[in-house]
Protein backbone atom coordinates (compact mmCIF):
# COMPACT_ATOMS: atom_id res chain seq x y z
CA UNK A 1 0.00 0.00 0.00
CA UNK A 2 1.00 3.68 -0.36
CA UNK A 3 1.82 5.77 2.53
CA UNK A 4 -1.24 7.77 1.64
CA UNK A 5 -3.42 4.78 1.45
CA UNK A 6 -4.29 3.28 4.92
CA UNK A 7 -6.92 1.13 4.33
CA UNK A 8 -6.53 -2.37 2.74
CA UNK A 9 -7.33 -3.55 -1.06
CA UNK A 10 -11.22 -4.30 -1.59
CA UNK A 11 -11.66 -7.35 -3.95
CA UNK A 12 -15.05 -8.63 -5.25
CA UNK A 13 -15.02 -12.30 -6.62
CA UNK A 14 -17.23 -12.56 -9.68
CA UNK A 15 -18.50 -16.64 -9.55
CA UNK A 16 -20.89 -19.47 -11.15
CA UNK A 17 -22.06 -20.82 -7.73
CA UNK A 18 -20.43 -22.17 -4.00
CA UNK A 19 -17.65 -23.99 -5.83
CA UNK A 20 -14.60 -22.95 -7.42
CA UNK A 21 -11.78 -24.62 -9.59
CA UNK A 22 -9.09 -25.95 -7.52
CA UNK A 23 -6.63 -23.40 -9.43
CA UNK A 24 -9.14 -20.34 -8.79
CA UNK A 25 -9.37 -21.32 -4.60
CA UNK A 26 -5.66 -21.36 -4.99
CA UNK A 27 -5.55 -18.30 -6.21
CA UNK A 28 -7.59 -16.61 -3.41
CA UNK A 29 -5.38 -18.19 -0.65
CA UNK A 30 -2.66 -16.24 -2.60
CA UNK A 31 -4.70 -13.03 -1.95
CA UNK A 32 -5.59 -13.38 1.44
CA UNK A 33 -1.87 -14.06 2.31
CA UNK A 34 -1.57 -10.58 1.73
CA UNK A 35 -2.00 -7.89 4.70
CA UNK A 36 -3.18 -5.51 2.38
CA UNK A 37 -6.14 -6.56 0.15
CA UNK A 38 -8.99 -8.22 1.49
CA UNK A 39 -11.68 -9.85 -0.52
CA UNK A 40 -15.33 -8.12 0.66
CA UNK A 41 -17.75 -9.28 -1.91
CA UNK A 42 -18.64 -12.25 -3.97
CA UNK A 43 -21.01 -11.66 -7.62
CA UNK A 44 -22.51 -14.91 -8.20
CA UNK A 45 -24.07 -15.64 -11.46
CA UNK A 46 -27.58 -15.94 -10.92
CA UNK A 47 -28.66 -16.97 -14.22
CA UNK A 48 -30.88 -20.05 -14.65
CA UNK A 49 -28.83 -22.81 -16.38
CA UNK A 50 -30.02 -23.91 -19.92
CA UNK A 51 -32.91 -26.81 -20.15
CA UNK A 52 -30.28 -29.88 -20.50
CA UNK A 53 -30.68 -31.46 -23.80
CA UNK A 54 -31.92 -35.29 -24.19
CA UNK A 55 -28.91 -37.65 -24.37
CA UNK A 56 -29.90 -38.50 -27.60
CA UNK A 57 -29.90 -34.92 -28.95
CA UNK A 58 -26.91 -34.37 -26.93
CA UNK A 59 -25.16 -37.38 -29.05
CA UNK A 60 -26.28 -35.99 -32.22
CA UNK A 61 -25.52 -32.24 -31.46
CA UNK A 62 -21.79 -33.68 -31.03
CA UNK A 63 -21.54 -35.76 -34.17
CA UNK A 64 -22.77 -33.18 -36.25
CA UNK A 65 -20.19 -30.49 -34.80
CA UNK A 66 -17.50 -33.19 -35.01
CA UNK A 67 -17.12 -32.91 -31.43
CA UNK A 68 -17.48 -36.03 -30.25
CA UNK A 69 -14.14 -37.16 -29.72
CA UNK A 70 -12.70 -34.01 -27.78
CA UNK A 71 -15.52 -34.42 -25.25
CA UNK A 72 -14.67 -37.94 -24.51
CA UNK A 73 -11.54 -37.45 -24.43
CA UNK A 74 -12.07 -34.52 -21.93
CA UNK A 75 -14.58 -36.24 -19.86
CA UNK A 76 -12.32 -39.65 -19.14
CA UNK A 77 -8.65 -38.35 -19.50
CA UNK A 78 -8.53 -34.24 -18.70
CA UNK A 79 -11.71 -34.29 -15.99
CA UNK A 80 -10.20 -37.62 -14.38
CA UNK A 81 -6.49 -36.60 -13.97
CA UNK A 82 -6.25 -32.66 -14.04
CA UNK A 83 -6.36 -31.37 -10.18
CA UNK A 84 -6.46 -28.06 -11.16
CA UNK A 85 -10.01 -27.95 -12.31
CA UNK A 86 -11.72 -29.58 -10.06
CA UNK A 87 -14.20 -28.24 -8.38
CA UNK A 88 -14.26 -27.55 -4.31
CA UNK A 89 -15.77 -25.40 -2.37
CA UNK A 90 -15.98 -22.16 -1.33
CA UNK A 91 -13.09 -21.48 1.07
CA UNK A 92 -14.17 -21.25 4.72
CA UNK A 93 -13.01 -17.63 5.04
CA UNK A 94 -15.75 -16.61 2.24
CA UNK A 95 -18.25 -18.05 3.11
CA UNK A 96 -19.32 -15.00 5.33
CA UNK A 97 -18.32 -12.35 2.81
CA UNK A 98 -21.44 -10.20 1.52
CA UNK A 99 -22.90 -11.86 -1.49
CA UNK A 100 -25.09 -10.63 -4.66
CA UNK A 101 -26.85 -12.47 -7.27
CA UNK A 102 -26.49 -11.30 -10.65
CA UNK A 103 -28.55 -12.52 -13.54
CA UNK A 104 -26.76 -10.84 -16.18
CA UNK A 105 -28.15 -10.00 -19.15
CA UNK A 106 -27.87 -10.76 -22.74
CA UNK A 107 -25.58 -8.10 -25.10
CA UNK A 108 -25.59 -9.59 -28.61
CA UNK A 109 -24.93 -13.14 -29.57
CA UNK A 110 -21.93 -13.62 -27.16
CA UNK A 111 -21.72 -10.70 -24.24
CA UNK A 112 -23.09 -10.02 -21.32
CA UNK A 113 -23.92 -6.86 -19.22
CA UNK A 114 -25.10 -6.07 -15.50
CA UNK A 115 -28.46 -4.27 -15.15
CA UNK A 116 -28.39 -0.93 -12.57
CA UNK A 117 -29.56 -2.58 -9.51
CA UNK A 118 -27.15 -5.09 -10.07
CA UNK A 119 -24.11 -2.25 -10.52
CA UNK A 120 -25.50 -0.31 -7.59
CA UNK A 121 -25.65 -3.00 -5.19
CA UNK A 122 -21.34 -3.72 -6.17
CA UNK A 123 -21.14 0.27 -6.27
CA UNK A 124 -22.45 0.14 -2.21
CA UNK A 125 -19.13 -2.36 -1.60
CA UNK A 126 -16.61 0.23 -3.30
CA UNK A 127 -14.51 -2.13 -4.90
CA UNK A 128 -10.66 -1.68 -5.73
CA UNK A 129 -11.09 -4.58 -8.07
CA UNK A 130 -12.70 -7.35 -9.52
CA UNK A 131 -11.66 -10.54 -9.83
CA UNK A 132 -13.56 -12.52 -13.05
CA UNK A 133 -13.82 -15.98 -12.00
CA UNK A 134 -17.56 -16.50 -13.75
CA UNK A 135 -19.96 -15.30 -15.87
CA UNK A 136 -19.31 -15.09 -19.40
CA UNK A 137 -17.97 -12.30 -21.88
CA UNK A 138 -18.68 -9.17 -19.64
CA UNK A 139 -19.72 -5.54 -21.27
CA UNK A 140 -20.53 -2.32 -20.05
CA UNK A 141 -20.01 -0.38 -17.13
CA UNK A 142 -19.44 -3.54 -14.88
CA UNK A 143 -15.58 -3.40 -16.67
CA UNK A 144 -14.95 0.61 -15.05
CA UNK A 145 -17.20 0.37 -12.06
CA UNK A 146 -14.17 -0.98 -9.56
CA UNK A 147 -11.11 1.73 -9.08
CA UNK A 148 -9.00 -0.04 -10.50
CA UNK A 149 -10.93 -2.34 -13.16
CA UNK A 150 -12.07 -5.67 -13.73
CA UNK A 151 -9.40 -8.78 -13.74
CA UNK A 152 -9.38 -11.69 -15.58
CA UNK A 153 -7.09 -14.24 -16.43
CA UNK A 154 -6.36 -15.90 -20.02
CA UNK A 155 -4.54 -18.96 -19.91
CA UNK A 156 -2.95 -18.50 -23.47
CA UNK A 157 -0.50 -16.33 -25.41
CA UNK A 158 -3.30 -13.73 -26.89
CA UNK A 159 -0.90 -12.35 -29.43
CA UNK A 160 -0.81 -16.33 -30.12
CA UNK A 161 -3.44 -18.45 -29.17
CA UNK A 162 -7.15 -17.15 -28.24
CA UNK A 163 -10.29 -19.20 -27.46
CA UNK A 164 -10.49 -22.64 -25.94
CA UNK A 165 -9.43 -25.01 -24.71
CA UNK A 166 -6.92 -23.63 -22.41
CA UNK A 167 -2.99 -24.68 -23.64
CA UNK A 168 -4.12 -27.81 -25.85
CA UNK A 169 -3.67 -26.01 -29.65
CA UNK A 170 -0.11 -25.40 -28.05
CA UNK A 171 0.42 -29.50 -28.08
CA UNK A 172 -1.31 -29.23 -31.05
CA UNK A 173 0.79 -26.55 -32.91
CA UNK A 174 3.82 -28.10 -30.96
CA UNK A 175 4.69 -24.76 -28.97
CA UNK A 176 7.10 -25.14 -26.38
CA UNK A 177 5.74 -22.67 -23.92
CA UNK A 178 2.69 -22.24 -22.95
CA UNK A 179 1.64 -18.24 -22.14
CA UNK A 180 -0.51 -16.72 -19.04
CA UNK A 181 -1.98 -13.50 -18.69
CA UNK A 182 -3.65 -11.24 -16.24
CA UNK A 183 -5.09 -8.42 -17.92
CA UNK A 184 -7.64 -5.63 -16.81
CA UNK A 185 -10.79 -6.04 -19.42
CA UNK A 186 -11.54 -3.68 -21.73
CA UNK A 187 -14.36 -3.22 -24.52
CA UNK A 188 -11.96 -5.14 -26.92
CA UNK A 189 -12.24 -8.87 -26.68
CA UNK A 190 -8.73 -10.09 -25.46
CA UNK A 191 -7.64 -6.81 -25.87
CA UNK A 192 -7.47 -5.97 -22.06
CA UNK A 193 -4.37 -4.27 -20.06
CA UNK A 194 -1.54 -6.68 -18.87
CA UNK A 195 -0.88 -6.81 -15.37
CA UNK A 196 1.12 -9.50 -15.13
CA UNK A 197 2.36 -12.07 -17.49
CA UNK A 198 4.09 -15.45 -17.79
CA UNK A 199 5.33 -18.25 -20.08
CA UNK A 200 5.29 -22.67 -18.61
CA UNK A 201 6.93 -25.54 -20.34
CA UNK A 202 4.46 -27.19 -22.43
CA UNK A 203 3.64 -30.89 -21.31
CA UNK A 204 3.44 -32.03 -24.71
CA UNK A 205 3.15 -35.67 -23.36
CA UNK A 206 0.53 -35.25 -21.13
CA UNK A 207 -2.34 -32.57 -21.95
CA UNK A 208 -3.71 -32.75 -18.18
CA UNK A 209 -0.43 -32.59 -16.48
CA UNK A 210 -0.02 -29.33 -18.67
CA UNK A 211 -3.00 -27.80 -17.88
CA UNK A 212 -2.43 -28.03 -14.20
CA UNK A 213 1.13 -26.52 -14.87
CA UNK A 214 -0.55 -23.14 -15.99
CA UNK A 215 -3.32 -23.20 -14.13
CA UNK A 216 -1.51 -23.64 -10.59
CA UNK A 217 1.79 -21.86 -11.77
CA UNK A 218 -0.40 -19.07 -12.21
CA UNK A 219 -2.35 -18.77 -9.17
CA UNK A 220 0.04 -16.11 -7.75
CA UNK A 221 -0.51 -13.82 -10.67
CA UNK A 222 -3.15 -11.79 -9.04
CA UNK A 223 -1.58 -11.50 -5.48
CA UNK A 224 1.49 -10.85 -7.19
CA UNK A 225 -0.31 -7.36 -9.42
CA UNK A 226 -2.00 -6.33 -6.00
CA UNK A 227 1.44 -5.94 -4.70
CA UNK A 228 2.74 -4.06 -7.48
CA UNK A 229 -0.49 -1.79 -7.48
CA UNK A 230 0.08 -0.85 -3.97
CA UNK A 231 3.85 0.40 -4.63
CA UNK A 232 2.55 2.07 -8.09
CA UNK A 233 -0.97 2.31 -9.10
CA UNK A 234 -0.09 5.23 -11.77
CA UNK A 235 1.96 2.72 -13.52
CA UNK A 236 -0.37 -0.31 -13.80
CA UNK A 237 -3.39 2.64 -14.99
CA UNK A 238 -0.78 3.89 -17.50
CA UNK A 239 -0.12 0.75 -19.34
CA UNK A 240 -1.26 0.24 -22.97
CA UNK A 241 -3.94 -2.25 -23.86
CA UNK A 242 -3.05 -5.54 -26.25
CA UNK A 243 -2.33 -4.49 -29.61
CA UNK A 244 -1.88 -7.31 -31.49
CA UNK A 245 -4.27 -10.23 -31.37
CA UNK A 246 -3.57 -13.52 -32.86
CA UNK A 247 -6.21 -16.04 -34.47
CA UNK A 248 -8.85 -17.35 -32.36
CA UNK A 249 -8.98 -21.10 -31.88
CA UNK A 250 -12.25 -23.06 -30.90
CA UNK A 251 -12.64 -26.40 -29.48
CA UNK A 252 -11.34 -28.93 -31.55
CA UNK A 253 -12.86 -31.06 -34.26
CA UNK A 254 -12.12 -34.69 -34.64
CA UNK A 255 -8.99 -34.37 -36.69
CA UNK A 256 -7.45 -31.66 -34.93
CA UNK A 257 -8.27 -34.13 -31.66
CA UNK A 258 -6.14 -37.21 -34.01
CA UNK A 259 -3.21 -34.95 -34.78
CA UNK A 260 -3.11 -33.81 -30.84
CA UNK A 261 -3.22 -37.47 -29.35
CA UNK A 262 -0.57 -38.39 -32.54
CA UNK A 263 1.89 -35.46 -31.43
CA UNK A 264 0.99 -36.73 -27.70
CA UNK A 265 1.78 -40.07 -27.85
CA UNK A 266 4.90 -39.83 -29.74
CA UNK A 267 6.30 -37.21 -26.84
CA UNK A 268 5.02 -39.70 -24.27
CA UNK A 269 7.08 -42.36 -26.00
CA UNK A 270 10.06 -40.15 -26.14
CA UNK A 271 9.96 -39.54 -22.96
CA UNK A 272 9.30 -42.95 -21.57
CA UNK A 273 12.65 -43.73 -23.53
CA UNK A 274 14.78 -41.20 -21.84
CA UNK A 275 13.52 -42.17 -18.63
CA UNK A 276 14.72 -45.91 -19.59
CA UNK A 277 18.21 -45.18 -21.49
CA UNK A 278 19.28 -41.93 -20.83
CA UNK A 279 19.24 -39.57 -18.37
CA UNK A 280 20.41 -36.10 -17.25
CA UNK A 281 24.03 -35.14 -16.15
CA UNK A 282 24.30 -32.01 -14.54
CA UNK A 283 27.92 -31.00 -12.81
CA UNK A 284 30.04 -28.29 -11.45
CA UNK A 285 32.12 -25.89 -12.97
CA UNK A 286 34.18 -23.23 -11.35
CA UNK A 287 35.65 -20.19 -13.12
CA UNK A 288 37.95 -18.48 -10.70
CA UNK A 289 37.40 -14.98 -11.27
CA UNK A 290 34.92 -11.94 -10.22
CA UNK A 291 31.57 -12.00 -11.54
CA UNK A 292 32.74 -8.09 -12.71
CA UNK A 293 35.67 -9.61 -14.80
CA UNK A 294 32.96 -12.36 -16.74
CA UNK A 295 30.34 -10.17 -17.25
CA UNK A 296 32.72 -7.23 -18.77
CA UNK A 297 34.37 -10.03 -21.28
CA UNK A 298 33.97 -8.74 -24.86
CA UNK A 299 30.60 -10.66 -26.33
CA UNK A 300 31.17 -13.51 -28.11
CA UNK A 301 34.35 -14.49 -26.32
CA UNK A 302 35.23 -18.13 -25.25
CA UNK A 303 37.68 -16.69 -23.50
CA UNK A 304 36.00 -17.42 -19.99
CA UNK A 305 34.19 -20.68 -20.90
CA UNK A 306 37.45 -22.47 -21.83
CA UNK A 307 38.99 -21.29 -18.17
CA UNK A 308 36.05 -23.14 -16.82
CA UNK A 309 37.54 -25.69 -14.09
CA UNK A 310 34.69 -28.66 -14.53
CA UNK A 311 34.88 -30.64 -11.41
CA UNK A 312 34.49 -34.55 -11.67
CA UNK A 313 31.37 -36.67 -12.37
CA UNK A 314 29.93 -38.36 -9.34
CA UNK A 315 28.87 -41.97 -10.45
CA UNK A 316 25.59 -42.30 -10.78
CA UNK A 317 24.79 -38.96 -9.40
CA UNK A 318 24.37 -35.50 -10.39
CA UNK A 319 25.46 -32.16 -8.99
CA UNK A 320 23.07 -28.77 -9.59
CA UNK A 321 22.46 -25.15 -8.21
CA UNK A 322 25.91 -24.33 -6.69
CA UNK A 323 26.87 -21.60 -4.84
CA UNK A 324 29.91 -20.56 -3.00
CA UNK A 325 31.04 -20.09 0.99
CA UNK A 326 34.16 -18.82 2.31
CA UNK A 327 35.59 -20.12 5.86
CA UNK A 328 36.10 -17.13 7.50
CA UNK A 329 38.79 -19.02 9.60
CA UNK A 330 40.64 -20.72 7.28
CA UNK A 331 39.50 -18.68 3.80
CA UNK A 332 38.75 -22.18 2.58
CA UNK A 333 36.20 -21.53 -0.51
CA UNK A 334 33.49 -24.32 -0.12
CA UNK A 335 30.67 -25.41 -3.22
CA UNK A 336 27.54 -26.30 -1.87
CA UNK A 337 25.05 -27.79 -4.35
CA UNK A 338 22.54 -29.86 -4.69
CA UNK A 339 23.56 -34.10 -4.57
CA UNK A 340 20.80 -35.91 -6.86
CA UNK A 341 21.11 -39.95 -6.87
CA UNK A 342 19.65 -41.99 -9.33
CA UNK A 343 19.52 -45.06 -7.54
CA UNK A 344 17.45 -43.52 -4.70
CA UNK A 345 15.55 -40.34 -7.14
CA UNK A 346 16.40 -38.53 -3.65
CA UNK A 347 18.97 -35.59 -3.37
CA UNK A 348 20.79 -33.97 -0.55
CA UNK A 349 22.93 -30.61 -0.14
CA UNK A 350 26.17 -31.61 -0.18
CA UNK A 351 29.76 -29.80 0.31
CA UNK A 352 32.65 -29.82 -1.76
CA UNK A 353 36.33 -28.04 -1.35
CA UNK A 354 37.92 -25.96 -3.44
CA UNK A 355 40.23 -26.72 -5.04
CA UNK A 356 38.52 -30.12 -4.99
CA UNK A 357 40.17 -33.30 -2.63
CA UNK A 358 39.20 -36.81 -3.09
CA UNK A 359 39.18 -37.02 -6.70
CA UNK A 360 35.82 -34.39 -6.41
CA UNK A 361 33.73 -36.62 -4.38
CA UNK A 362 31.59 -34.38 -2.01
Amino acid sequence: MTSSEARPLRIGILCNGPALAAWQAECIRYIEALPFARINLLVVNAQPPSPRPTAWRRLRNKLTSGLLLWRIYERFVVDRKAAATGLVQLPESLQKVPTIEVAPVGVGRFRQAFDTAALEAIREHKPDVLLRFGFGILTGEILSLPRYGLWSFHHGDPEQFRGAPPGFWEIHQGDPVTGVILQRLTETLDGGVVLHAGWFKTNAASYPKSLDRILFGAAHFVARALVDLGRDPDSLLRRQPIAKSGPIYRYPRSGAVLKFLAKSTTAWLADQYMSLFRHQQWTVGIIPKSPESICAASEGSSAEADSVAWLPEPKGRFLADPFAVVDSETGRTEIIAEDFSWKTNLGQISTLSWPATRGGEP
